[in-house]
């Protein structure tokens, strides 16, 4: 990959990083009781790590500009740490289905809103620019999948 084509790569970082810090001040103000546009439960502590996965990101596009392929650690551990992050909220997103499901006290007056946190749409976000860069600069020797993944 040559220097001038690192230029998706760091700004699909770029832009995975400002959704990741858009995501958790939106969730940070939530949880200090701001109304905001998505329907989310207060969670300061996800939000703070939704924070931090955007520095992750952030961290990888001064390298990925100076065309050091280094940068591509860290939107391989964003996407980790993301994926991570979103398989976590599924298993809570189907562990209180199964207690809906089976009528238990607590869960009577659940729904799936509840658990449609910011890790969930932004994880799918987040596939859908992997898709695009990956589209865009292909599969071949040179391209964005064998920077993350190495080969």
């Amino acid at each position: 990959m040559k220097d001038s084509e690192f230029t998706i790569a760091w700004s699909s970082a770029l832009l995975m990083g400002t959704l990741y810090l858009v995501g958790g001040l939106l969730w940070l103000a939530a949880s200090l009781g701001l109304p905001i546009p998505v329907p989310s439960v207060a969670d300061p502590m996800s939000a703070f790590v939704l924070v931090i996965v955007a520095v992750i990101f952030f961290s990888g596009v001064r390298p990925l500009r100076k065309g050091d392929r280094n940068g591509f650690g860290f939107i391989a551990v964003g996407v980790l740490l993301a994926g991570i992050m979103f398989g976590l909220q599924l298993v809570i997103l189907s562990t209180n289905y199964l207690g809906w499901v089976l009528g238990l006290e607590d869960w009577v007056s659940w729904d799936a809103v509840s658990n449609l946190t910011p890790t969930v749409w932004l994880f799918l976000f987040v596939l859908f620019l992997f898709a695009i860069a990956r589209a865009v600069e292909g599969d071949g020797e040179g391209g964005f999948t064998k920077h993350l993944l190495g080969g």
